[in-house]
């Protein structure tokens, strides 16, 4: 699976290996700038809207979401297991 972000703040879930898009999130107002896989049905995704979003990409829909994350645009985001992320912005704050 690949997902790509865009400016509109869309996510396209895709399968490489048969190039079919499988799944369209539009749950972000703003830019996508980070996404990272916890396990193949579980996204992350950060932007220009200071949200982190938790996808259950079988499911279709939004586990939960971190509203004002950072005080300014996130643009990195890594997940480090037992449910840890790391998020990093324009705030100068790297955030667990």
């Amino acid at each position: 699976m690949f997902s790509i972000g865009f400016e509109s703040g869309k996510i396209q879930v895709m399968d490489t290996k048969n190039m079919l898009n499988l799944r369209v999130f539009n749950n972000h107002l703003k830019r996508i700038n980070a996404l990272e896989y916890a396990n193949i049905n579980e996204l992350y995704s950060a932007g220009d809207d200071k949200i982190i979003r938790q996808f259950d990409v079988v499911a279709n829909s939004v586990i939960h979401s971190f509203p004002n994350a950072h005080k300014d645009y996130i643009k990195c985001l890594g997940y480090l297991g037992n449910n840890h992320l790391v998020s990093g912005g324009y705030d100068n704050h790297l955030k667990i």
